[in-house]
């Protein structure tokens, strides 16, 4: 190599920003990296629990109310400050053309004003517990939305979420949801059954989905089905499979970059103060999580259709740019990319859209779910199990017919199908963090972290403690 060649290998190499957010996020005609890699898109940092339970009833059941939920949104807006503009009196719903009929169903005449607006108050404090209830016409979903005639048309199918986590279940798994949400027996659907009685249901356009399941996507799927088994009331085993697929989605995306897409993240009790090193560690997992995200993302940026044009591409002056410093398009380079892309400003007056992360996605569900910390005192996030979480986990993991674990060896499990440990079993668990890159973690203080978990646990029942100082999971048969 001359110098010339010396000099231009060491130049900096241009490429279209608006280009590489396009390959990576998608566009009108094309899907981007992140959905090629994951299955779902990760285009907003707004989606919550409900959305993906709203999405996925939908998709399972293939139905919506014709009304697209807004019935429900003006019978629980009595009392909005936009009521009368949006005709939420009871006159106006009563005359209202398409609506009027169903109201009048519900809320007979005979009741009294007073009885009426008293059941439309309950109704909203039941539907609308997460103010999801939003203004007519505004794609509004219920958390406690328990049944397919209560379900809205929210605006969050279009990441396809919902049929990924379908595409996990299996025939039985999808089969016990659409059960689930076509049910009318349960205390809450009862309850609300006058406002969705006689409603038209629509065949909803469901959107093609073609991923196949991966192996971790394949466990994470029988996990799930395995929650769905346990013998809970309607609405305690959708809040717990919407908090499970909450986390499942975190750590499928944690997990993407490494061998079977398994994470390996160090969770801490949300109940004890932990030791400062702990978190170091916990907050480094996720961090070496992130680094694995990118190395998947980077790879599969070589193979996007949209490469070649990338790399090859003549930028023009004015156009937003980010710089690396390798001029032919490999591994080393598609990484350097995504890396300068993540420090990447957007500069609206030059026409460029935001690019949501898919470690970003995950993170702002999670800590919608309680799953992870908030940045506080300078600390990142991490991983973080309430004895609720606990207690699902357990349900994903003990069937109801099953002998119930040892406490550890459910933990064992745990770690070994999602990548989940606490220090459960403190040397096998500091091995699996340091095998994938993550600081030693103290034997005392993950043992510590463990037992604040099973202190926590025994008082929820989900736990119990043995004469021998040992313990097991109060699941399954005794």
């Amino acid at each position: 190599m001359n110098l010339t060649e010396e000099v231009l290998a060491m130049a900096p190499k241009r490429l279209d920003a608006k280009l590489l957010r396009d390959a990576l996020g998608g566009s009108s005609d094309e899907v981007g990296v992140f959905q090629a890699l994951l299955g779902f898109r990760t285009g907003t940092g707004a989606l919550k629990a409900v959305h993906l339970m709203n999405d996925l009833a939908q998709t399972v059941s293939n139905q919506i109310p014709a009304h697209d939920g807004d019935l429900l949104c003006r019978v629980t807006r009595e009392h909005h400050e936009r009521s009368e503009a949006e005709g939420n009196s009871d006159s106006a719903l009563r005359a209202d053309p398409e609506l009027g009929g169903i109201y009048g169903r519900a809320y007979p005449e005979r009741l009294g004003a007073q009885l009426i607006s008293d059941l439309r108050s309950a109704a909203g404090r039941v539907l609308n517990v997460d103010t999801g209830m939003y203004e007519p016409g505004k794609r509004m979903a219920s958390p406690l939305a328990t049944h397919v005639g209560l379900l809205g048309a929210d605006g969050f199918g279009r990441f396809l979420v919902g049929p990924f986590l379908a595409s996990l279940l299996g025939v039985d798994g999808r089969a016990r949801l659409q059960e689930l949400f076509c049910s009318d027996t349960d205390p809450v659907t009862r309850a609300l059954r006058p406002l969705f009685a006689g409603v038209e249901l629509r065949e909803r356009q469901q959107p093609e989905y073609r991923n196949a399941p991966s192996h971790f996507d394949s466990i994470l799927g029988a996990r799930l089905s395995t929650l769905l088994t346990q013998p809970l009331s309607k609405p305690t085993l959708l809040r717990s499979f919407a908090l499970a697929a909450s986390l499942g989605i975190l750590l499928k995306i944690f997990g993407v970059g490494r061998a079977h897409g398994r994470p390996a993240l160090l969770a801490l009790s949300s109940s004890a103060t932990r030791p400062r090193t702990l978190r170091r560690v916990a907050v480094q997992s996720l961090q070496r999580g992130r680094d694995a995200l990118d190395r998947a993302l980077a790879n599969e940026l070589n193979r996007h259709p949209s490469a070649e044009k990338l790399w090859s591409a003549k930028v023009r002056t004015q156009s937003p740019t980010v710089e690396i410093r390798r001029e032919r398009r490999d591994e080393t380079a598609a990484l350097q990319a995504i890396r300068a892309m993540r420090n990447h400003r957007a500069m609206k007056s030059k026409g460029e859209i935001e690019l949501y992360w898919p470690d970003k996605f995950a993170l702002a569900l999670a800590g919608k779910a309680g799953l992870v910390s908030s940045r506080t005192a300078g600390w990142g996030q991490h991983l973080r199990l309430s004895p609720e979480h606990i207690e699902i986990l357990a349900m994903m993991f003990v069937p109801p017919t099953a002998r119930a674990p040892a406490w550890k060896t459910m933990w064992r499990q745990i770690r070994d199908d999602i990548g989940v440990v606490v220090g459960a079993n403190p040397s096998e668990d500091a091995r699996f963090l340091e095998d994938a890159g993550v600081m030693h973690a103290g034997y005392e203080e993950l043992a510590k972290n463990a037992l604040s978990m099973l202190n926590a646990s025994v008082s929820r029942g989900v736990a119990r403690l043995l004469p021998d100082s040992g313990a097991e999971v109060t699941g399954g048969q005794a």
